[in-house]
């Protein structure tokens, strides 16, 4: 009966009877062998692509970003990592789970440093803790409930209030302190509109560290390593991070810093400059001292103030209790920094920090604010200091209007001077001058927040009563609040932020010690499965071993199986192709590296740890972000104001001249789109008959260049082309930097030819680099030959003079490509600046004649 189940199993079959006679001469092992043919199946320890789980999807829309990039999100569910459940709600698959089990393993590796405890708090909390520490109130976004007892909860989106009575119940004494707890958990939050995937959900999965000091001064060192801890987390996971200085919020407490990822895609606004160390949130923002009074009609000429409209720019926020709506205005177009890329705005925060019940976020204030105050409430009028008096006097006489009543109110904001403009009320623009040194420039750039760290002091422990004793004896002994510190780091979120920041047009492209898997084998046929497995085997051996690697044996083709990797993102792929059944070599590819080659089986497994290794002493793909000295700790943070490829040391002499990864010329040009075509030009801008006083040239490069009149084009429309153009000249821009320093590569390799390999004598000693930072001595046989690198993992053997000949082609076809490119850069420079001339003037035309019609 055994047997004859196991057949029906084997087969799906409804009849025993029928499928034992069928497989009657069959043994045990001969159906396992069946079973094995047929299902790839294998009793082994092995990872295997045909017994784990990776559901692949083609049903989500392709959403590209601006810089051609597939959204991370869309990339994450077709890789099959995550897949949405509900609105901001996502499961996590086989290899998502992988990533997060990585990422926390590495979390407890650096809090065990710290020496803190692992805990598990429940994600259910009272809400009369939330109560008493004052953060459950109206507009909160926490999940909030009721048991059958009337009983009220929430489901925690922080345990603050929870791990300060935890502890605040078991410890009694300062000498008890320091404690030092983590806990890895999901937090949840009624998000009002979740966006970008795990970047803003309802259900997420942080790391959370809450410390205990029993004074000012410890609970400081205690946050200085914690913050040292965190910068060897994120070294080690070999992406970008920005640390800046930032606002605490309603967690509390006066001293906290945010990590950043670089990314387009994220919400915070990071200010550098290119002088100092000041680097801060533009969420940052120093509360000041204002007053309220209530204008009186002889304060301005209404009559005079009407004759010319105010050029300025609205902003619109109602407070907390729905009582107040404030109009903050700045400049329509800033006139002061010329070296500004956008229009200004009125910075949200800056509106906060003066009024600190203003509510952030709120859709429609205008709406809600008359909807709840029909015949009361009031309206507060906030000017930047950039405003001139007369402009400030006509927008609040259009405010009121010559029909308003004379008597009706209206309340001014006022700076402490007394002066009706309060200054530095818009957002920060890249160009502007660095407030801390007067001498640099700001830089700003969007970027994900991954960690915060908070020193919170007694903000929970004084309302919730969490006391130590200190003191030497018993007599003397008195009671001190527990100083307090939060640090987090989101895992969902860091999962998300570094698919987004290092993911390229191909698919993802994972640090090796967060990857799902450091490396994939693929066979060309089903049949070479075995040979897979050798070579995962020999991956798996000897020192340093790689980590963890699969062999993909599924019943699919090649190029299928290609693509996927491609997309999930493996550091490593090797495939057994056509070069292994015929010359025994293998294709090793590392994106992340720029590396494709093949290499003889005898050098395989030295050769994939070696990319492995490179792995780790790698920080982006293609970027670097230089460090400088940060104003706290004197610890060493990223600069985003001067962003430059770092150089590597050049090696005494070496045989192939051209670095592994470099792109040769041609493929520069044709890869990064670096000369428009009139083709491209023609479907954006339509052809139009051009007049003498603005025409547009769309094509700098072509004798015959498509022309418009811009002066046809709606106000939105030139804006939209502004910014176009603005982000093509930043592109170009960083394209001639790369073909300066290819160039600037080919000559070293001249140079290395003239003044060392010919220098040389046979049989003289050298130096040949195996990493960038690895040597070994050896020995110059031919002084008169080199192998050199022609690109695409490809290399010849030529006469020194042969490889100059060659090398001085090089840098004169970049030196030509690099003059169109300069031709084409100065191009766009001059449409943008006909571009914004063209705008301006539509900008005050529109505001004359909305002020000829106004109320008269």
């Amino acid at each position: 009966m055994k047997f004859g189940a196991c057949v029906r199993v084997l087969n799906g079959a409804r009849n025993l009877d029928q499928q034992y006679r069928k497989y009657a001469s069959c043994t045990g092992a001969g159906i396992g062998s069946l079973f094995q043919r047929r299902r790839c199946y294998c009793e082994d320890a092995r990872y295997r692509c045909s017994a784990f789980w990776k559901p692949s999807s083609k049903t989500h829309e392709e959403k590209k970003t601006k810089n051609g990039k597939e959204d991370s999100n869309i990339l994450l569910a077709q890789a099959g990592f995550i897949r949405q459940a509900y609105s901001g709600i996502f499961h996590l698959l086989p290899l998502g789970l992988r990533v997060q089990d990585k990422i926390e393993r590495l979390l407890d590796k650096h809090m065990h440093s710290l020496q803190a405890s692992k805990v598990s708090l429940s994600s259910l909390s009272s809400q009369d803790l939330w109560v008493k520490s004052g953060r459950l109130g109206a507009g909160t976004d926490v999940f909030t409930f009721s048991d059958r007892k009337d009983a009220k909860w929430l489901l925690s989106p922080t345990h603050e209030e929870e791990i300060t009575e935890l502890v605040g119940s078991l410890v009694q004494s300062y000498r008890d302190l320091p404690v030092k707890l983590y806990q890895i958990s999901r937090k949840y939050r009624d998000e009002p509109r979740p966006r970008q995937g795990l970047l803003r959900g309802r259900e997420f999965l942080m790391k959370d560290l809450y410390t205990f000091d029993v004074d000012v001064p410890a609970a400081l060192r205690t946050y200085d390593g914690v913050r040292a801890a965190y910068n060897k987390f994120f070294d080690e996971l070999k992406i970008p991070y920005i640390v800046a200085r930032a606002t605490s919020g309603n967690m509390g407490g006066e001293l906290s810093h945010e990590y950043h990822l670089p990314s387009s895609k994220g919400e915070d606004s990071i200010l550098s400059c290119s002088h100092c160390d000041y680097v801060k949130n533009e969420e940052l923002v120093t509360s000041r001292q204002v007053s309220i009074r209530l204008l009186e009609s002889c304060d301005f000429d209404i009559s005079s103030a009407l004759e010319e409209l105010p050029k300025l720019k609205e902003a619109v926020f109602i407070t907390n209790d729905k009582g107040s709506l404030v109009k903050a205005y700045c400049k329509r177009w800033d006139a002061v920094a010329s070296n500004a890329t956008s229009e200004n705005e009125i910075n949200p925060y800056a509106v906060k920090a003066a009024i600190p019940e203003v509510a952030l976020g709120i859709e429609n204030p205008s709406e809600q604010f008359f909807s709840s105050n029909s015949t009361r409430g009031r309206t507060l009028y906030m000017f930047d200091d950039q405003i001139t008096w007369s402009d400030a006097q006509a927008q609040l006489a259009t405010e009121r209007g010559p029909s308003s009543p004379a008597n009706a109110p209206m309340l001014i904001v006022e700076s402490p001077s007394g002066s009706l403009r309060i200054p530095d009320l818009v957002k920060p623009q890249t160009g502007d001058r660095c407030p801390a040194c007067s001498e640099g420039r700001i830089q700003v750039q969007k970027a994900i927040e991954i960690g915060h760290t908070f020193h919170l002091g007694t903000r929970y422990s004084e309302v919730l009563n969490a006391k130590v004793a200190v003191g030497p004896g018993s007599k003397s002994q008195h009671e001190v609040f527990m100083q307090m510190g939060c640090h987090g780091i989101g895992v969902s979120r860091l999962m998300a932020a570094t698919a987004s920041a290092l993911s390229d047009t191909v698919g993802l492209n994972w640090p090796r010690v967060i990857a799902p898997f450091e490396v994939i084998v693929i066979p060309h046929q089903l049949r070479d499965v075995e040979a897979c497995v050798a070579v995962y085997d020999q991956m798996l051996q000897g020192e340093p071993a790689c980590n963890d690697a699969i062999v993909d044996d599924r019943e699919k083709d090649w190029l299928s199986k290609l693509r996927e990797a491609d997309i999930i993102g493996y550091p490593v792929i090797v495939f057994l192709g056509k070069a292994w059944k015929e010359r025994g070599v293998y294709e090793v590819q590392c994106r992340r590296l720029k590396v494709k080659q093949t290499v003889p089986g005898v050098e395989l497994s030295g050769f994939v740890r070696g990319l492995l290794e490179q792995l780790i002493d790698t920080l982006t793909k293609d970027t670097f972000i230089p460090l400088q000295d940060d104003q706290v700790n004197g610890r060493r943070f990223p600069n985003l104001a001067s962003s430059t490829i770092p150089a590597r040391p050049p090696p005494p002499f070496t045989l192939i001249l051209l670095p592994v990864g470099t792109t040769p010329c041609r493929s520069v040009l044709q890869n990064d789109n670096l000369l428009p075509t009139p083709t491209r030009s023609r479907s954006v801008l339509p052809s139009i008959p051009p007049t003498p006083s603005s025409i547009l040239r769309t094509n700098a490069t072509s004798s015959q260049p498509c022309t418009v009149d811009i002066t046809t084009l709606a106000a939105p429309q030139l804006s939209s082309l502004q910014a176009r153009l603005s982000q093509e000249i930043e592109h170009l821009s960083t394209s001639h930097t790369r073909l300066r320093s290819a160039q600037q590569r080919f000559r070293e390799c001249i140079q290395s030819i003239e003044g060392g390999v010919r220098a040389q004598k046979n049989e003289a000693e050298i130096l040949i680099p195996l990493t960038t930072s690895l040597y070994v001595p050896g020995k110059l046989a031919d002084r008169e030959k080199v192998i050199v690198d022609i690109g695409t993992g490809f290399y010849v053997e030529k006469t020194t003079k042969d490889a100059i000949k060659f090398y001085n082609g090089k840098v004169e076809d970049l030196g030509k490509n690099l003059g169109e490119l300069e031709k084409v850069i100065g191009g766009k420079s001059e449409n943008v600046r006909i571009v914004e001339d063209v705008l301006r003037q539509k900008v005050m035309q529109g505001e004359s004649a909305t002020g000829a019609g106004g109320p008269g």
